[in-house]
């Protein structure tokens, strides 16, 4: 059926009752008011209506409504009256009766634009851009809108004088009140100041419906820091942990605990990738994996993250059965010119993350509280610390087993871990949420001192009983919603040898002269190839090796379809003072070189070596042939060169004593020439003068040259 343009217009949104009351011209007005305030207008077009026709009058009529309605506000006798003389004078137009009907403003529009923008450059206290308006007022400035308040005072008041100074007096409007009301939205400010972080919990989000997961198909990992502190090797210290837990049911699969230590380097050791590893190597002991659907694990991009090394290895073991989705990194920009917002997205793990506000709230009776933030910390945290920190000192020199009879204000590290374990106990319990794709569950009693049944139980129950029975619904719980979903569901054993392998840090690597390197956690690690199982691979072959960091002695290599490649040795750092490590380093290093270069080296050079091997008895030889004419050159040779050839051919001994008479002969050279100098001297007459000095031939220097000398 084809339908006109006047067919569709008379479609009235409204229930017949409603468009009785609001002319069809203004529905798009009706529409744009609030529920609540619709439902008032609504009710008071109804009172007014029934007022003007009563035969008892209008004041009577207001009374009576008015003492029905005491203690409603906006009800009273006289606002009543006020209402209805209003309404009345402009023929019944609902519209008198809206508070705050279109939003009507004496402000200009530029002058509201001037105000949001000084508020979104405030990061404290909105209050303070009305305060730099009034003070811009007051010094003459011009405001967008208004220009000066001269301006102002002359257009609002053309028949009086505009005054020398400024007398006080502000534009219609002004009032802290009504500039609060043209402020940007909360959404506005956080994203101006704070960035989009802060802003998206204010704006719409999309929401994911998780009510068609099963279980394990999901599985979120993240850290967290308890707010409580722990007393761990007679240190008051922080306590951090990262949870596992499956979206589908909000059960909680695995949780570690972390005492948060200073190592000798200052460097905190938190939660590193390592713990998250544990974790999996836990779910996947008690649960498996399931058989006929893939399990992803969601994970973060900090410290509770999975290393491209462990996801090559689950995707090498599990064929795409198990598989590793990060949490996307923020990159925004508020302004197109502005600086880059960096960070992570929690929202992505909102699951885990409401789960967190859970547990602390749950942990606030905990002893040694420290609050989530320093503003937030007990005062007397600080006096507690140091009170337990006065006590497990070494000074005193109590023992273990003393310092467990003390009652301290602080648990230690057994008893804190014990703790949260009843609170994920109590969390996998819960009855009371709102947790979507959970399932409603009936469960009926006969009264007082009798437990809750399964509704499935009543069946058995005679007619009569059942009468009587009190039923109650509630929210199943995550454990009973994971019991329900996990009975259609088959999981497998996940083998042993893989469950071996994530006992030790998995890392991709490549192979660089027959040697791997690589750094983990801040440490460099040099691993040697002394059995050849590199020999085969090309330069620069990928592959996914293994080993414990506890024990570093041993990589474990596999190419990246499983097959295991071979054991490479450790080139651990040797200390300096300990000489027999340092040969024991110096003995893999040789074996690595003669092994796996310069063995093969010489094995490939194996033909220029024995050419080279031959031309050596060649030569040795042909010198044995001419060594007779050798020795009668060497007769006719130089005594220079002969002194030469005979300190390579003689004795040391012989060097030696030829050495001595040489030096004997020069000693005696040298006196006699000294004897003869003092003869010639003695006969020649002392000359003074500089021109004495200089030999004979030579030109006396100048003054300037003297001068130079000095």
């Amino acid at each position: 059926m084809n339908n006109t343009s006047n067919d569709l217009v008379t479609a009235a949104p409204l229930s017949p009752a409603v468009a009785d009351l609001i002319p069809f011209a203004h529905h798009a007005d009706w529409l744009a008011l609030p529920h609540d305030e619709r439902e008032r207008v609504k009710e008071l077009l109804e009172v007014m209506a029934a007022m003007k026709a009563d035969p008892r009058g209008v004041v009577a009529s207001l009374r009576a409504v008015a003492q029905a309605n005491a203690g409603r506000r906006g009800w009273s006798f006289h606002n009543l009256r006020t209402l209805f003389y209003a309404w009345l004078a402009v023929n019944g137009d609902w519209r008198v009766l809206a508070r705050n009907y279109g939003h009507a403003t004496s402000l200009p529009a530029r002058f509201i634009d001037h105000l949001r923008t000084l508020c979104l450059k405030e990061h404290r206290s909105r209050k303070q851009a009305i305060e730099k308006i009034r003070a811009a007022w007051r010094s003459g400035e011009t405001l967008p809108g208004y220009g000066t308040w001269r301006e102002w005072f002359a257009a609002r008041w053309p028949d009086r004088d505009v005054p020398r100074a400024f007398a006080g007096d502000y534009p219609e409007g002004w009032s802290n009140s009504n500039l609060y009301l043209h402020m940007p939205p909360p959404a506005q400010q956080a994203l101006a100041t704070r960035g989009f972080t802060a802003a998206h919990g204010l704006i719409p989000h999309v929401i994911r419906d998780t009510s068609t997961l099963r279980p394990m198909e999901m599985i979120v990992f993240d850290d967290f820091e308890c707010d409580v502190l722990c007393i761990f090797q007679r240190r008051v210290v922080r306590v951090r942990g990262v949870l596992a837990i499956d979206v589908a049911t909000r059960r909680k699969l695995a949780v570690g605990f972390k005492p948060l230590l200073t190592d000798d380097e200052g460097k905190k050791r938190a939660i590193t990738r390592a713990d998250v590893q544990f974790l999996i190597k836990q779910i996947f002991v008690r649960y498996g994996v399931p058989a006929d659907y893939p399990v992803t694990l969601l994970v973060e991009n900090a410290a509770a993250a999975i290393g491209e090394g462990l996801e090559a290895a689950l995707e090498m073991f599990f064929h795409g059965q198990v598989r590793v989705q990060r949490t996307n990194m923020l990159e925004h920009r508020t302004l197109a010119n502005g600086f880059c917002e960096s960070g992570g997205k929690p929202w992505e793990k909102g699951w885990i993350e409401s789960a967190f506000n859970l547990m602390h709230n749950l942990a606030g009776s905990l002893p040694g509280q420290k609050g989530a933030r320093y503003d937030l910390a007990p005062a007397s945290t600080a006096a507690r610390v140091a009170y337990c920190e006065g006590l497990l000192a070494e000074k005193l020199g109590l023992t273990d087993a003393q310092v467990a009879q003390l009652q301290l204000p602080i648990d230690n590290f057994d008893d804190l871990q014990a703790a949260y374990e009843k609170i994920f106990d109590l969390m996998d319990h819960r009855t009371e949420h709102k947790l979507l794709g959970f399932d409603q569950v009936n469960e009926w009693c006969r009264g007082v001192g009798d437990a809750w049944h399964p509704m499935a139980e009543i069946v058995a129950l005679p007619r009569e009983q059942q009468l009587g029975l009190e039923v109650r619904a509630r929210m199943e719980s995550p454990l009973e919603r994971w019991g329900r979903l996990a009975a259609s569901c088959s999981f497998v054993k996940v083998p042993e040898f893989f469950v071996a392998l994530l006992a030790f840090t998995p890392r991709r690597i490549e192979v660089n002269n027959r040697r791997v390197t690589f750094t983990h956690a801040g440490i460099g690690y040099t691993y040697l190839d002394t059995e050849g199982c590199l020999k085969a691979l090309p330069e620069g072959a990928k592959l996914l090796s293994y080993f414990d960091e506890s024990a570093p002695g041993r990589l474990y290599l596999t190419d990246l379809k499983g097959r295991a490649v071979g054991v490479l040795r450790h080139n651990a750092p040797a200390n300096i003072k300990d000489p027999e490590a340092i040969g024991e380093a110096a003995a893999l290093v040789k074996e690595f070189f003669h092994s796996q270069h310069q063995g093969e080296v010489r094995e490939l050079l194996a033909a220029e070596d024995n050419r080279l091997a031959a031309a050596q008895a060649h030569n040795d030889a042909r010198l044995a042939e001419f060594r007779p004419t050798l020795t009668e050159d060497r007769k006719r040779l130089p005594l220079s060169r002969t002194l030469a050839d005979d300190k390579v051919t003689t004795t040391p001994a012989a060097r030696f004593a030829d050495a001595t008479i040489a030096a004997a002969g020069i000693a005696v050279a040298a006196g006699r020439q000294a004897d003869e100098n003092r003869r010639r001297g003695s006969s020649r007459k002392p000359k003074h003068d500089l021109a004495a000095l200089v030999e004979d031939g030579a030109p006396a220097p100048a003054d300037a040259d003297l001068g130079k000398l000095m």
